[in-house]
């Protein structure tokens, strides 16, 4: 039982402190995080005691967890959607800066229709081709370390990424 009060002292204080990117949280919305938390950690933990030591059986204790942890996760989409901006300016700039680079990045390279159709072909080949491979080599010919073969499929992928959508110097 000393998990759920741990987490919940963790997050107040996590969220009461001012990093380099964000200010620090307001002390009520902060002890609202910790609640939540606590709460959300409560449930798992009352129904473990309720599983083993009490042996009331897997459907209370899954009922105790339940009436814990869905309030508080419908608590924190709530107090997440609510949340004020705690970032500092100098962060926020390059955010910002970053999201606008990530947009003419789209606009200038993944908007061409034929090299998206293009791409989705190729990787789908490349997906169902590796998929083959692993079957024959896993389950045909018994080998081990057939998995080894969706680390060359994203190898793959990540050429054809590059080699697709790379900027042409005109």
């Amino acid at each position: 039982m000393l998990l759920p009060v741990a987490a919940g002292l963790y997050t107040y204080f996590g969220l009461t402190q001012e990093t380099a990117a964000h200010f620090a949280m307001k002390n009520k919305r902060a002890a609202a995080y910790g609640v939540v938390c606590f709460i959300a950690f409560l449930g798992p933990a009352l129904g473990a005691v309720a599983y083993f030591p009490a042996d009331l059986g897997l459907a209370v204790a899954g009922g105790i967890k339940g009436v814990f942890v869905i309030p508080a996760i419908c608590a924190l989409i709530f107090m997440l959607i609510t949340e004020p901006k705690r970032q500092k300016p100098w962060f926020k700039a390059i955010t910002e800066r970053e999201a606008e680079h990530s947009m003419q990045f789209r606009r200038e390279m993944m908007v061409n229709p034929s090299k998206a159709a293009r791409f989705g072909v190729m990787s789908g080949g490349v997906f169902l081709l590796s998929a083959a491979v692993f079957i024959l080599l896993h389950f045909a010919l018994e080998i081990p370390y057939a998995w080894l073969v969706f680390l060359f499929m994203f190898a793959a992928q990540a050429f054809l990424t590059s080699m697709i959508f790379e900027k042409k110097k005109d």
